[in-house]
């Protein structure tokens, strides 16, 4: 039985069954975390789910910046809510934002707004939210799209 390419995964999951695409993500992100962690602007990376998780564990293992991992709300089965090896001052949001930008939201909620420098944003479709990416630059948090 034959299984084709669309079956295998979710399309929001296309830049990380791509190697060049996915290598790609890492390496941009890496260079644009270690550029910021240099500049002190932050301190750690903060990320949820598996798509969040796919990204942040190897730039973590790239660059050495602490990570911290936000388990979903509803997640009980497994440790804490929020796993870091951190207290964090100064994080940055690693997402796909593929729909509404809940992720995010539900990130800063959770850690501290003010604590919040940056977000990095990657999905190959470049189906962005403009007026969520707007919202949060009024709020002076800068945003990197890859």
């Amino acid at each position: 039985m034959s299984t084709s390419k669309s079956q295998l995964h979710s399309g929001y999951l296309n830049i990380i069954f791509d190697m060049d695409k996915y290598n790609d993500v890492i390496n941009k992100t890496s260079k644009i975390i270690r550029k910021l962690y240099k500049q002190n602007k932050i301190d750690s990376l903060a990320f949820t789910g598996i798509s969040g998780a796919s990204v942040a564990y190897p730039v973590y293992y790239k660059t050495g910046i602490p990570i911290i991992h936000l388990r979903k709300e509803q997640e009980t089965s497994h440790g804490q809510s929020v796993e870091s090896g951190i207290k964090s001052m100064r994080y940055c949001i690693i997402d796909d934002l593929i729909a509404h930008g809940y992720t995010m939201q539900r990130i800063i909620r959770r850690l501290s707004p003010a604590c919040c420098h940056c977000i990095i944003l990657y999905n190959d479709d470049s189906r962005y939210n403009e007026s969520l990416i707007f919202k949060y630059e009024t709020q002076n948090i800068p945003i990197y799209l890859l």
